[in-house]
């Protein structure tokens, strides 16, 4: 089987404790009139999203070797996370506090609905992958996969992540 080809569809670089979620749960259990530019502000500063391309998800984030082409299966789960806006983002920890100080309360309570990785320096990039297929009656399809993965240092040490859909 020959190996996927991935796309670069955004790539960017952070520093920080780092937040990988559905941009809608930003908010937490704030009542945000607007929550869509709320989000957007926090994205602005430095953040990153993407639709998902199928919609709701779960997701499985996983430690990984550089350059190891796709995530081994004996990969260390390092989180899960899921969307019901048919969303993804990536954003500085500092940026969601900044405008939601009770963030951190919620992820306590939400842990499976978002992943957080501590001390991330280095680039994040949304990777897309499409694959033609067919349905059983005969109609072409375009199948998107759509991946977040980052390489860096994890408190000074060489991290590399990479994230699945793991569920719908």
């Amino acid at each position: 089987m020959a190996a996927k080809i991935w796309e670069v569809k955004e790539i960017k670089n952070l520093e920080g404790d780092i937040v990988i979620t559905d941009p809608c749960y930003l908010r937490g259990d704030m009542k945000v009139d607007d929550w869509q530019k709320f989000v957007k502000d926090i994205i602005e500063d430095g953040g990153m999203q993407s639709r998902t391309f199928y919609g709701d998800w779960g997701c499985t984030a996983y430690e990984i070797p550089s350059d190891c082409g796709d995530i081994p299966k004996n990969a260390k789960v390092i989180g899960h996370f899921c969307a019901d806006a048919g969303m993804v983002c990536v954003v500085e920890l500092g940026n969601v506090l900044a405008k939601n100080p009770d963030f951190n309360d919620w992820i306590a309570k939400h842990d499976t609905c978002v992943t957080v990785i501590k001390g991330f320096k280095g680039k994040v990039e949304f990777l897309i992958h499409t694959e033609k297929r067919t349905f059983k009656n005969g109609t072409p399809y375009d199948f998107v996969e759509l991946r977040v993965r980052g390489e860096g240092t994890k408190d000074g040490q060489p991290f590399c992540f990479e994230t699945k859909q793991t569920s719908m």
